[in-house]
């Protein structure tokens, strides 16, 4: 069938042609530029209903937050702008976790960090896993917490992420000398946390750290 565009090839009686009709190109036209008109109004409001819920959270209106990233979060998916709709899915996860909700937390984080693995946003990877691990730690349950931070601590270190390692490692540490009255397996995270803290010229921390290290004396 000779198309409208096809002018490559000469008209030959004996095919078939259409002829479009002026109405009906026109109709299609207006569809076309008002579904795009439709998806960057989507998208342009997503985003700002989501730096709008960033605001209230900072100033500890959690309600009125989690109602804008619920906002945002419906936008997002009708827009298909994953970055969009796996960032909602945090700052929920992370409201939910405030409230005690820590299964529903999670699931919001699993479909995050699918979302970012598969646009390979590494950085916030680690924030999700970080996000998971505190939502074990709020819990309680000690043993899901530590297994995260080692998920966390080997997609650091993957990734070249220094300063990711480091707060792991620290964070480890916390949880081996409070939770778990272990200090030796708490100072041998320190130390590694230290020697990261003096290869990225965080001295003051670096220092920080080398006193909890004092403190753990029966450890060599």
């Amino acid at each position: 069938m000779l198309t409208l565009f096809d002018t490559d090839r000469k008209y030959s009686p004996n095919i078939s042609h259409s002829v479009i009709c002026p109405l009906a190109l026109s109709a299609f036209l207006v569809t076309l530029l008002c579904s795009c008109g439709i998806h960057a109004y989507r998208l342009r409001r997503a985003k700002q209903l989501y730096h709008q819920g960033q605001l209230l959270e900072d100033q500890g209106k959690t309600e009125d937050a989690y109602k804008k990233f619920q906002a945002s979060l419906s936008l997002a998916r009708k827009a298909h702008y994953r970055p969009g709709i796996a960032h909602n899915l945090n700052e929920l996860a992370i409201i939910k976790t405030s409230k005690g909700q820590y299964e529903e937390a999670r699931r919001l984080l699993r479909e995050a960090l699918k979302i970012y693995k598969e646009l390979d946003m590494k950085p916030q990877v680690s924030k999700v896993l970080n996000n998971v691990a505190i939502t074990y730690l709020r819990q309680g349950d000690i043993k899901d917490t530590l297994l995260t931070y080692q998920k966390l601590l080997k997609w650091d270190n993957s990734i070249g992420n220094k300063m990711g390692q480091l707060v792991v490692l620290y964070n480890t540490a916390q949880i081996y000398e409070r939770y778990l009255n272990q200090p030796c397996n708490a100072k041998a995270c320190y130390e590694k946390a230290r020697l990261l803290a003096i290869s990225l010229r965080r001295r003051k921390l670096a220092k920080t750290i080398e006193l909890k290290i004092e403190r753990l004396l029966n450890c060599k």
